[in-house]
């Protein structure tokens, strides 16, 4: 797998890696993972960061360029403090969501979505 991938869906949830095994010796801006139609809520874990890394989850509702380019920033929905693991639950997700590395340091990180189907 790799970073962007849904690794499964039903028809009630799908989980995609944000970050797959990423290491945190320099900034990395994460990949863009399109949220499907229907999908509204969910959860984002991100595990591995160490000393000084930061991890934020990003979201970005705008369609105009479709997909977004990686270096598009969009809206940081959480900050993750310095080499902790970040949990963010979110009530209604964003069109695209990723993950990025703002501030390097040691570990490696991966983060997963879980975003469940809005009935």
């Amino acid at each position: 797998m790799a970073s962007g991938d849904i690794t499964s869906r039903d028809m009630g949830q799908i989980t995609a890696l944000l970050l797959d095994n990423v290491a945190t010796g320099a900034t990395n801006n994460g990949v863009w993972v399109e949220v499907p139609s229907g999908y509204g809520a969910g959860t984002v874990t991100v595990v591995g960061p160490a000393t000084t890394t930061v991890v934020t989850i990003n979201g970005l509702n705008d369609i105009s360029t479709i997909p977004p380019a990686a270096a598009t920033v969009g809206a940081v929905m959480q900050t993750g403090s310095a080499g902790a693991s970040v949990f963010g639950s979110f009530a209604a997700l964003p069109r695209y969501i990723k993950c990025a590395i703002t501030a390097t340091g040691t570990g490696t990180v991966v983060a997963t979505l879980q975003a469940r189907k809005m009935t």
